[in-house]
C-alpha cells in the first residue's frame, strides 16, 4: 500500500510541474507577441501596427504658421488673400453719388470726356465722368500699402488677376490684351487692353497696375463703350498717311518725322479720327513730340 501511495504522489507532482511549465510558456508567448516591432513579419490578428502619418500637404485654403509665442495663426492662401483685396477694390463706389468722405479736387479733359477727380484722407484719387458721374479710374498714391512677401505672384497669375478685376467694370472679353510692363523701382506690373478696330488700337482702352503681391494700385478704363453704335469707315492707311503728312507740313518746319503711335478715336461730333503721335526732328537737331487728329470721313 505504501508503494501505491508513493506512485500516486509522484504522478500528481509530475502533473503539477507540467501544468506550471505550460502556463509559463503561454505567458511568455503572449508577452512576446504584444511587443513585436513594427517591422516584424508577425501576422497575429491581435497585432495592430502604428497608423502611417501622411506628409503635410499645403492646401489652397489656409497655411498654419506659429508665431514666436507658439500660438498658431491662420494665414490666408494666395487665392483668398487676392480675393479679399479685390473685394476692397470692388467696394469703391461706381458712382460718385454713392460715395462719401471724398473731396473734389479738379476736372480734366480726357480724349473724349471730362473727368472729375476726388481724393480721400489717405491721398487716394477717385476718377468719375463729369457728365455720367460713373467711376473710370483709381490711383493709390498713399504709399500706405506694405508689400506682403508671402503672397508674391508670378506674371501669369497677375494677368489673371487683372482680367478678373476689369470684368467687373467693362466687357473685357471684347478687348485685346496689348502689353505688360514692369516698373522695377515701384515693384508694379501694368497690364494694358484696348478695343481694336481694323487692326488699330482705340481710345477705348483699359489698364491695371498691380503690385507684386497681387493687390491693385491703380486702374482706369477710359471711354468704355465709346464705339458702340458707331459706323466705322474702311480705313485706308495710305490715304491717311498722305493727309497726315500734309497737315504737319502746313503746321511745322522740320527735317524729318517718326510716327510713335496711331489710335482710333472720335471727334466731338462723333466722327472717326486717327490720333497720330509723332516725333519731329528740326534743323538744329532738337526733337519734339506731338500729336494730331486726322479725319477719316
Amino acid at each position: 500500500m505504501s508503494n501505491i501511495k508513493n506512485i500516486r504522489f509522484i504522478i500528481a507532482l509530475c502533473f503539477i510541474l507540467i501544468s506550471i511549465f505550460a502556463l509559463s510558456f503561454l505567458m511568455k508567448k503572449q508577452i512576446f507577441s504584444e511587443n513585436v516591432p513594427s517591422g516584424s513579419n508577425n501576422t497575429s490578428k491581435n497585432f495592430e501596427s502604428t497608423p502611417k502619418i501622411d506628409e503635410p500637404q499645403i492646401t489652397d485654403k489656409t497655411e498654419n504658421l506659429k508665431s514666436e509665442t507658439g500660438i498658431e495663426e491662420s494665414t490666408p492662401s494666395k487665392s483668398s488673400y487676392i480675393e479679399e483685396n479685390l473685394k476692397l477694390q470692388e467696394a469703391i463706389p461706381k458712382n460718385i453719388d454713392e460715395a462719401s468722405g471724398l473731396k473734389y479736387e479738379e476736372t480734366e479733359d480726357w480724349s473724349n470726356k471730362k473727368v472729375d477727380t476726388y481724393v480721400d484722407n489717405e491721398g487716394r484719387e477717385y476718377l468719375y465722368g463729369n457728365e455720367d458721374r460713373k467711376l473710370v479710374g483709381f490711383y493709390d498714391y498713399s504709399n500706405s500699402h506694405t508689400l506682403n512677401e508671402i503672397y508674391i505672384q508670378n506674371e501669369d497669375n497677375l494677368k489673371i488677376i487683372a482680367y478678373n478685376f476689369l470684368k467687373n467694370y467693362i466687357k473685357i472679353d471684347n478687348y485685346t490684351f496689348l502689353k505688360h510692363t514692369y516698373d522695377e523701382y515701384a515693384k508694379v506690373h501694368s497690364f494694358e487692353y484696348s478695343i481694336v478696330i481694323q487692326g488699330y488700337k482705340s481710345s477705348d482702352f483699359a489698364y491695371v497696375d498691380i503690385r507684386n503681391d497681387g493687390t491693385i494700385k491703380a486702374f482706369a478704363f477710359t471711354n468704355a463703350g465709346l464705339f458702340e453704335g458707331i459706323k466705322i469707315p474702311k480705313i485706308n492707311e495710305t490715304e491717311m498717311i498722305k493727309t497726315f503728312e500734309k497737315m504737319i507740313k502746313e503746321k511745322y518746319k522740320f527735317v524729318k518725322y517718326e510716327i510713335d503711335y496711331k489710335t482710333l478715336t472720335l471727334s466731338a461730333e462723333k466722327k472717326c479720327e486717327m490720333s497720330i503721335g509723332f516725333i519731329l526732328t528740326f534743323d538744329d537737331g532738337i526733337q519734339c513730340g506731338y500729336s494730331i487728329n486726322v479725319p477719316l470721313e
